[in-house]
């Protein structure tokens, strides 16, 4: 019975939580919602219900970014917009962004490799991406298709000889 009143509370606050990031909140309303997750989250994991800590986790991930990036809107965005944000800001941003969105997979990393490796030339993102993750075969074969729209699509003739190196240099990692 405990564990069961532990469990609805914790889903009581996370509920409320969210109906405070609805719309467009101020940041006292912010600062409310990330309290009400704090503590679902220690009632979650309390319980050890993991699955939901990891919700409130994400949910407490996007409100501190929130708090720091207060001229850009981080909550309720849309793909794309959370894809463009992932491409225009630093990696741990961008890392935080697909996993509280649920677009950490590689074909999304494949754009946004392509577009702060190859197209800006940033290396620093390329270096902090691979302690994240490996570069895989697969991760390279979106890049490569990533690349084929983009030169059908845009004039990045700039960038061709760089494409070409690079991936090169994955295929034998």
């Amino acid at each position: 019975l405990k564990y069961k009143l532990y469990r609805e509370h914790a889903e009581l606050r996370m509920e409320y939580g969210n109906s405070l990031l609805e719309g467009n909140p101020d940041p006292n309303t912010i600062k409310e919602a990330s309290n009400q997750f704090l503590l679902a989250l220690s009632y979650f994991l309390h319980e050890k219900c993991y699955c939901l800590s990891m919700e409130c986790l994400k949910k407490l991930s996007l409100i501190s970014l929130q708090q720091e990036q207060e001229k850009t809107n981080i909550l309720h965005l849309e793909k794309s917009k959370v894809i463009e944000l992932m491409e225009t800001n630093d990696f741990p941003i961008a890392i935080t962004l697909a996993v509280s969105y649920d677009l950490d997979n590689e074909e999304i990393w494949a754009k946004v490799l392509f577009e702060q490796y190859i197209v800006k030339e940033n290396n620093k993102f390329l270096e902090d991406f691979q302690y994240f993750r490996p570069i895989t075969s697969n991760l390279c074969i979106c890049m490569v298709d990533e690349y084929k729209l983009r030169t059908e699509n845009e004039n990045i003739k700039k960038h061709q000889e760089r494409p070409r190196h690079h991936l090169c240099c994955f295929k034998r990692d």
